[in-house]
C-alpha cells in the first residue's frame, strides 16, 4: 500500500527479517523489560501475524502519537487472602519464590528492613493512614513485634496474595501454600482477615512517603528504581547490590514485585550536596553493570527516559542499539518526537535537564 503507514510496515518487516539472528540473540529473558524498543513480538512466524502496536507500546512517544484509545477493565475478585513471610537472609530466596509461584498467587510483593524500620519509626502517622489509633495498630502488629524481639528485624518481608470469588476454595489454596512453606525455616503468618492484610500494604506504600515528607530539603532520585533479574539469582544478586549501596551515603528503601524479581529502589538525596550528582552516576554505573552481568534489565517497568537512554548500548550492545536507531528513523526520520529518549540520548543531555533548585 502506497501510504506512510504502508512504508513503515514494509521497512520494519524488512529490518526484522534482515536482523533476525541479532534480534533473537538479544531478547531479554527476565519476566519484565521496558528498555529499548520491544521489537521481538512484532512478527510471529508461526501465527503469520505482524503487529506494530507491540512496538509502539512502551516507545515513550518517540515513534508516534496516540490520538484515541479504548480501555477495558477487569472486575476485582470478591475475596483475598495473604501469606506473609519474614526472611532473616536472602539465602533461600531463589527457591522460596519458585515454591510460592507453584501455588499461583496473584502477586508476591516485598519490602526490606529499611522500609520496616522507617514504618516502625512513624507508627502514629501510619495508624492515621489506616484509620485507626496507635493503640489498635499496636495490637495488629503483635506478631511482627514478637518476630523482631526474638529474631531481630527481618531482612525482607514477602507478601503473597491470592484472590478469588469462591472463598472456601481460596482458603484451601492458601492453606496448601502455607503448609508447603514449612519446608523452609522462617517465620510466617497466614492472614485470613482482609482488613489485617491492609496494614502490610500500608507499611509498604506509606513508609517511603512519610520518610520523604520528614526529611526537609531531600528529594527522590529515581535512578536505579526499576531493576529486574531472574528469581533464581536473587540470593547472590541482592547481597552484591547491597554492597554497592553501602558505598554511597544515600537514604533509601527497597520494595519489589519479588515474584518477578523486579525491584524499586529510590534514594533520597540533598540535590545541593557536593558531588551528589556524580555519586548518583557512579552508583548507577555499578548497579547497571551488576544487573546486566546477571542477565537482568536496567528497567523492568518504568522505561528508559532521558536518564537511562545513555545506558541502552551497555544493556543491549552496539548492534542492537543500531537496530533501535533504525526503528526510530523509519518512524520519525526528522527526529521530532521526544528526541533524546530511546536513541540519541547522552549523559550530558540528561544532566542538563536535572532540576537542582
Amino acid at each position: 500500500e502506497n501510504t506512510e503507514s504502508g512504508r513503515i510496515h514494509k521497512e520494519i518487516f524488512e529490518l526484522i527479517k534482515e536482523n533476525e539472528e541479532i534480534i533473537n540473540k538479544h531478547k531479554p529473558t527476565v519476566t519484565k523489560n521496558s528498555s529499548g524498543y520491544y521489537i521481538w513480538n512484532v512478527y510471529n512466524k508461526e501465527k503469520e501475524t505482524f503487529d506494530l502496536s507491540k512496538l509502539v507500546v512502551g516507545s515513550q512517544g518517540t515513534l508516534s502519537m496516540v490520538t484515541s484509545a479504548k480501555l477495558t477493565g477487569v472486575a476485582p475478585k470478591k475475596h483475598s487472602r495473604m501469606l506473609v513471610i519474614f526472611l532473616r537472609s536472602f539465602k533461600d530466596l531463589g527457591v522460596i519464590v519458585p515454591a510460592l509461584l507453584k501455588h499461583k498467587p496473584e502477586t508476591i510483593e516485598s519490602y526490606d528492613d529499611h522500609t520496616f524500620k522507617i514504618a516502625m519509626k512513624f507508627l502514629p502517622e501510619i495508624a492515621k493512614k489506616m484509620g485507626g489509633s496507635m493503640f489498635t495498630l499496636g495490637f495488629q502488629f503483635i506478631p511482627e513485634l514478637l518476630a523482631v524481639i526474638f529474631g531481630g528485624v527481618p531482612k525482607l518481608i514477602l507478601m503473597a496474595e491470592w484472590t478469588g470469588d469462591d472463598e472456601a476454595e481460596l482458603v484451601k489454596i492458601v492453606k496448601e501454600a502455607h503448609e508447603d512453606m514449612h519446608q523452609f525455616q522462617f517465620e510466617k503468618e497466614m492472614i485470613e482477615d482482609e482488613k489485617e492484610a491492609k496494614k502490610y500494604w500500608t507499611f509498604r506504600r506509606e513508609s517511603f512517603n512519610l520518610l520523604r515528607s520528614k526529611l526537609k530539603g531531600y528529594r527522590t532520585a529515581p535512578t536505579v528504581d526499576d531493576l529486574c533479574v531472574h528469581a533464581r539469582d536473587l540470593p547472590e544478586y541482592l547481597p552484591k547490590l547491597q554492597e554497592v549501596f553501602d558505598k554511597y551515603d544515600f537514604t533509601y528503601t527497597v520494595a519489589g514485585h519479588i515474584g518477578d524479581a523486579n525491584f524499586h529502589i529510590i534514594p533520597l538525596i540533598d540535590i545541593k550536596q557536593k558531588d551528589v550528582i556524580n555519586n548518583l552516576y557512579k552508583m548507577m554505573e555499578e548497579v547497571y553493570d551488576l544487573t546486566i552481568s546477571f542477565g537482568g534489565t536496567i528497567t523492568g517497568e518504568h522505561n528508559d527516559g532521558i536518564l537511562r537512554t545513555p545506558y541502552i548500548e551497555k544493556m543491549f550492545g552496539n548492534e542492537m542499539e543500531g537496530i533501535f536507531k533504525k526503528i526510530k528513523n523509519i518512524f520519525d526520520p526528522q527526529n521530532i518526537l521526544n528526541p533524546g529518549k530511546k536513541v540519541g540520548g547522552t549523559k550530558e543531555f540528561a544532566l542538563a535537564h536535572v532540576d537542582n533548585q
